[in-house]
């Protein structure tokens, strides 16, 4: 897009995602975490020419890079702020595929050991699921509806289904299969 995007922050970014399945071609939402459990959603405009939509939340900037070459600064500011969606650093972010209105769920795993399903929107968190460690990593499948993975520091992969609404804990699995896509 040959612009530099930028916020001018005070907190680290440790994890991002972009909308895959925003309703315009010419619109691009991006949800960040941080590492003060903050949640925010930024509305980037990324058409071709450099315009912008004329957002009061935008503001455009002119800079000349170490090499000389002029580059376009496009600061804004985020649309939706959840400042305490977790208790510690955010370590994973994904839209997922579990609704058919990707832009108001988003899912949220942290050093909290918990992962979170958000209404964006309503900025309410809609089911929290508890596990043992650290989420050190997170990301939804493509091709099952609600599925989540999460990776750990001790080499372990777990598997969510945020349909559910229940944390029973005690359910037995008794069987596995893997398919091919």
């Amino acid at each position: 897009f040959g612009q530099c995007v930028q916020e001018e922050t005070s907190f680290a970014i440790s994890s991002l995602d972009f909308n895959k399945s925003s309703s315009t071609s010419s619109s691009l939402v991006l949800a960040s975490g941080d590492g003060n459990g903050c949640v925010r959603i930024w509305d980037i405009n990324a058409s071709n020419d450099g315009t912008d939509s004329g957002s009061s939340a935008t503001k455009k900037k002119q800079k000349t890079s170490s090499s000389g070459k002029k580059v376009l600064q496009k600061e804004i500011k985020p649309r939706v702020t959840m400042e305490s969606a977790h208790s510690q650093l955010i370590s994973g972010v994904s839209w997922g595929n579990h609704s058919t209105d990707n832009l108001s769920h988003l899912i949220t795993g942290s050093w909290d050991h918990s992962i979170k399903l958000w209404d964006v929107e309503k900025q309410d968190c809609l089911l929290t699921l508890n596990g043992s460690r650290v989420v050190s990593c997170l990301d939804t499948s493509y091709h099952t509806e609600g599925v989540v993975a999460t990776g750990h520091p001790d080499c372990t992969i777990r598997l969510w289904d945020v349909r559910v609404q229940t944390t029973n804990q005690s359910a037995v699995v008794s069987d596995t299969t893997f398919r091919p896509s």
